[in-house]
């Protein structure tokens, strides 16, 4: 979970963890987040706004390094996601107290308390809505922010974000993503269980099925307790792969379980007046006038508090609806994955010859991995190297890995990983390229310089600003990543190689993010600049050789040299002419990695 509480100055304090090290934080783009605005929603429905400008390092035991949060102004909070299934809490009262807060928070968006972009970013961010356990206040966290908190730590974002997001984000109509995100807190209230998962199977994992009964590639499934991807959970999501509320509790009224069932089910037809209407609804039921259970089950008492009583119930009610829930699972299970099934093989003359393919194809493809020899298996030392360094410029993580021993690499992996993740979640929701290389980048500036001779400016002295502006709008919010002028010479000693290049970072210098830190939120949204330092390497890098290939045993640094600080000086120094160039700029192609 982002939320943890620390001790600050012998005090708890909780905070948002961030999830990176100090470095990292400072030179990413969660800074620009900081000076966004949060609102608490009191009882009376007064908003009060609220900003996070604190900041604090703290000791990660489980990573067991030092990570950035930012400090919360309170201290007794509880997300909206961990409330709803709070053990310690009747299911009835939590229900209609999540229906009471989603109230306040539907009014104030009414009101024009908040904009239109701050709550769609919000139904995005389920995560950003807190209740204060002792005020009974709703608070909402800059949305933006904690969306990048959320999404710099995987695991969680898969169990705490995604189940209960729309899968369309920020791009779902705001009546059909609130919608969505009230029926999944609510489906959690009462079950205590996301009414998604990750599982490829459709309701793997559910405990919708006895495990005698279940076939053995489900079995094997819950065995290995495959956790899926996010892109998994939402095409999940989008099929309707969830067991409906009514099977997990017979006793919840009808009328509930259908509003719920139609926010989760993205397939059903539904106009733009039903929509609303459902959230209207289904927060109707925070009156103790509107009953949320029946009272005339036989054996189903108020046994909805505790699990001793919960299972007592689950047995009274276990002939009738057990078999009705496995008929509805292997129904559902058989549609979902025929639908998923054609969709992969339209183009196929038969659905059978598909399968015989799809089939063959996993077997020598299991087999070939099982039998694979290691990527470096038949590559020369110097090969090894070259690879090496080429994954580095690639961002070919495992690549990285399977080049080197005993951590040799550890001094790049750390900003590889760093960046791929950055720039996979970045492409998915900006669906747009992130980091160009070198060559790209001056590819760019060529194109740029051309343009304005055709059409050179009013006067000379605006000629650098207008060619700075070109540029930057040319990169459509990319960076530069990459490695140039790689050179790899054999070392005196054997194995060893010197290897020199310039690598290009997309990452602010520490006196720039320090001076950014105080510029105003109009200055960052303007984007005059982009991260970047050039810098120059030397390394000498010893191969060893295991099992008879070979691999990066160890590289020492020689050099880290910087040259360009800031992207500004680097597009200062791409208008000189060729010959005054920097030697970093005045390189072929072929050099680029």
């Amino acid at each position: 979970m982002i939320l943890q509480t620390y001790l600050l100055h012998n005090k708890p304090c909780c905070c948002l963890t961030a999830g990176m090290e100090p470095r990292i934080f400072a030179q990413s783009t969660i800074t620009q987040y900081l000076h966004d605005t949060g609102f608490r929603i009191s009882p009376d429905n007064s908003v009060q706004p609220f900003y996070l400008s604190e900041t604090a390092a703290f000791f990660n035991a489980e990573k067991k390094r030092e990570e950035m949060g930012i400090i919360l102004p309170f201290t007794d909070v509880q997300p909206l996601i961990s409330f709803a299934a709070d053990p310690n809490m009747d299911r009835g009262d939590a229900v209609r107290e999540l229906y009471r807060l989603f109230t306040m928070l539907l009014d104030a968006h009414t009101a024009g308390a908040m904009s239109d972009p701050f709550f769609r970013t919000a139904m995005a961010a389920p995560l950003c809505l807190l209740r204060d356990t002792a005020s009974h206040d709703l608070i909402i966290l800059p949305p933006r922010l904690v969306q990048r908190c959320t999404l710099a730590a995987p695991k969680t974002a898969l169990t705490h974000h995604y189940p209960y997001m729309h899968p369309d984000g920020e791009r779902a109509p705001l009546p059909r993503a609130a919608y969505f995100l009230l029926s999944a807190l609510s489906y959690r209230c009462l079950t205590a269980k996301a009414p998604f998962n990750a599982a490829a199977i459709p309701f793997a994992d559910m405990d919708g099925e006895h495990p005698e009964k279940q076939d053995t590639k489900v079995q094997q499934h819950n065995a290995e307790g495959i956790s899926g991807t996010a892109e998994q959970l939402v095409q999940n999501i989008r099929d309707g792969v969830y067991i409906p509320i009514g099977f997990r509790c017979p006793r919840l009224v009808k009328e509930v379980q259908m509003l719920i069932n139609e926010g989760l089910a993205l397939t059903t037809q539904q106009t733009a007046q039903t929509i609303p209407s459902g959230c209207e609804q289904l927060c109707a039921y925070r009156s103790t006038a509107s009953p949320l259970f029946y009272t005339d089950i036989p054996h189903a008492a108020d046994t909805s508090n505790t699990a001793n009583s919960a299972a007592a119930l689950a047995t009274s009610t276990e002939q009738v609806s057990q078999k009705q829930l496995t008929a509805f699972i292997q129904t559902e299970r058989k549609r979902i994955n025929r639908k998923r099934f054609l969709a992969r093989n339209a183009g196929k003359l038969t659905a059978a010859a598909a399968g015989i393919i799809i089939l063959i194809a996993a077997a020598i493809g299991i087999i070939r991995t099982l039998n694979k020899p290691p990527e470096t298996a038949g590559l020369s030392p110097e090969a090894v190297v070259q690879g090496f360094y080429t994954a580095v410029g690639a961002l070919d993580q495992a690549r990285v890995t399977a080049y080197t021993k005993n951590k040799a690499g550890s001094e790049y992996e750390g900003l590889l990983v760093h960046l791929f993740v950055t720039s996979k979640m970045r492409e998915a929701y900006e669906r747009k390229k992130i980091y160009y290389n070198p060559h790209e980048f001056l590819e760019i500036c060529t194109a740029v310089h051309s343009q304005q001779h055709v059409q050179p400016p009013a006067s000379a002295d605006t000629e650098p600003e207008r060619y700075k502006t070109a540029v930057i709008a040319a990169l459509n919010g990319g960076s530069i990543y990459g490695l140039s002028q790689l050179s790899i010479s054999p070392a005196a000693e054997e194995n060893s190689f010197d290897v020199s290049f310039y690598y290009w970072v997309p990452l602010f210098s520490s006196e720039k993010t320090a001076a950014l830190l105080d510029e105003s939120e109009e200055f960052l949204t303007a984007r005059s600049f982009f991260p970047l330092q050039v810098l120059q390497y030397r390394d000498r890098v010893h191969v060893i050789q295991a099992a008879g290939n070979f691999f990066i045993g160890k590289i020492e640094p020689v050099e880290r040299t910087v040259l360009v600080e800031s992207s500004t000086a680097l597009i200062e120094q791409t208008q000189l002419p060729p010959e005054q160039q920097p030697e970093y700029l005045r390189v072929s192609s072929k050099n680029y990695t």
